[in-house]
């Protein structure tokens, strides 16, 4: 978590760890004295120093990392509020693939390059932050400390961990803002507020992905969409040379798993698994059950409530001439926000208001353009995890034909031409089942049990009960329980029913 301290006149970005590090003194040490030798070359990073006795907290002491405070805005933000100036798109592009490649030809690589790492000043001029995943030769035997924005990474990264890092997220970036330069409308339909146009979802499944298609259409920028899309579907080793245009993808071996994608975003209802990410930059999703705009002398500020914030309740908070925006587009308390779905990006920070009897998780809005209002629709899209491309098969085998007698086919398992998978009866029990039916009639037949004299649920259908294997197992021992008190029998009937059947049920399961 990053700081802004004033201390002697001078402004400080001061880094707080709330997670654990691998080799956090190590890396940094490394990173701090990279820095310093190539000061000239390398103008876009930044100084870093690494103070093991940084702040102290509760009597312990822990350790920061402080650079110089950089003025400028986050790459996203800064998009948007130059869509409509090409020239100066290109120019910020330009400068990326350039950092990128010097770093390169450095034997280094940043290792996380994305929208929040990178920041733009008044003048057009990158510079580059956050230097936690970057990879350095002297680092080389360490390994990743991270993985990387999941929008920006190549699926089969893995635990790669070498100078070629960040080719990928500077293909992405650099096609993202030249398409801006020739449609800008796609910053409106595509950008989330963690992604400049492209998700890891269009990375899975390049083919399918709607942005990719998009992309294709605008006819300067095919052959690099293309390129782009082929790397996608081939192993991280390759991507250098199908970027560079050199071969086209083929089967190649991959360096790792891919990384699961699970949901786009967390939901906004779910307050556990919301505090579970304090200090984490995520995205919530979640429909508006009430809104509120507080007015002191002060300051005014917006809450909008994902429940009732009484009882620890996420929400959305703002201050400032945000809240001006607010009612200028949802009215007086921002009341044509209740009901709606909404999405948004940000830190989540815990607060426990006067008058609530636990702590809220909330997220406060920034910029008044990053908060979405979406449809229900594209909300469960982002709260579902996204289909594995190999569940969609190319060709089904044709149905299984199964005659009266003999065995079942060999196929039944697999799916009819129509492509719908059917719910197929279970097997037959195994010996351990009948031994299992036939402890359970011991059960029920022992005299501490009162048969009913009327099933406690609907009837089913009989079973047909397969011969006992031979030769016969020993009988089991009788199981005996202590008589039930007789006001108990109505309760004690429905449940030893219901328990007989749930547990054969489980059993076939």
């Amino acid at each position: 978590m990053t700081f802004e301290v004033r201390a002697g006149g001078r402004r400080f970005a001061v880094r707080c760890f709330h997670k654990q590090s691998k080799r956090l003194r190590e890396r940094y040490t490394a990173v701090a004295e990279f820095v310093q030798r190539h000061r000239g070359g390398l103008d876009f990073l930044t100084d870093v120093a690494y103070v093991p006795e940084g702040i102290r907290v509760n009597g312990g002491v822990f350790p920061i990392v402080r650079m110089p405070w950089v003025n400028g805005e986050r790459l996203d933000s800064w998009i948007e509020d130059h869509l409509h100036e090409p020239h100066r798109l290109d120019r910020v592009s330009k400068q990326l693939v350039i950092a990128a490649t010097r770093l390169r030809a450095a034997g280094a690589a940043h290792g996380d390059l994305q929208h929040g790492n990178i920041l733009v000043d008044s003048s057009d001029r990158v510079q580059l932050v956050d230097y936690d995943g970057m990879y350095l030769p002297a680092l080389a035997d360490f390994g990743a400390a991270e993985y990387g924005h999941r929008n920006y990474q190549h699926p089969d990264r893995g635990h790669s961990y070498d100078n070629r890092l960040d080719m990928f997220a500077t293909a992405v970036i650099d096609l993202s803002m030249g398409a801006l330069r020739y449609n800008p409308s796609l910053w409106e339909e595509y950008n989330t507020g963690e992604n400049l146009l492209l998700e890891a979802e269009d990375f899975a499944d390049p083919a399918r992905s709607e942005v990719f298609g998009r992309l294709l259409e605008i006819e300067p920028l095919a052959d690099q969409t293309r390129r782009l899309m082929d790397a996608c579907k081939a192993g991280f080793s390759a991507v250098p040379t199908i970027l560079a245009g050199e071969h086209a993808t083929g089967p190649s071996s991959r360096t790792g798993p891919r990384r699961s994608l699970g949901p786009r975003a967390l939901d906004a209802h779910d307050r556990d698994a919301l505090l579970a990410c304090v200090g984490d930059h995520v995205t919530i999703v979640g429909q508006v059950t009430d809104t509120r705009i507080a007015h002191t002398q002060r300051t005014t500020t917006t809450f909008i409530n994902f429940g009732n914030w009484r009882h620890g309740a996420s929400r959305i908070v703002a201050w400032g001439k945000i809240n001006r925006e607010i009612e200028a587009k949802f009215g007086k308390q921002a009341e044509a926000l209740r009901g709606s779905w909404v999405m948004l990006s940000g830190m989540v920070m815990q607060f426990h208001s006067n008058g609530s009897d636990a702590p809220c998780p909330q997220i406060e809005l920034k910029r008044f353009q990053t908060l979405r209002v979406i449809s229900e629709a594209q909300a469960k899209a982002y709260l579902s995890p996204p289909p594995e491309p190999e569940a969609a098969p190319t060709t089904l085998p044709p149905p299984a034909v199964q005659t009266e007698s003999g065995p079942e086919p060999a196929q039944q398992d697999a799916p009819p031409a129509s492509g719908v998978y059917r719910w197929k009866a279970p097997p037959k029990p195994s010996t351990t089942e009948e031994d299992l039916t036939r402890r359970l009639d011991q059960l029920y037949s022992s005299p501490s049990f009162i048969r009913p004299t009327a099933p406690a649920s609907p009837p089913q259908p009989a079973r047909p009960q397969p011969p006992a294997p031979q030769p016969h197992p020993p009988p089991a021992p009788p199981v005996y329980l202590p008589p039930q008190p007789q006001s108990a029998q109505p309760a004690a009937k429905a449940a030893r029913a219901g328990w007989r059947q749930r547990l054969r049920a489980w059993w076939r399961w």
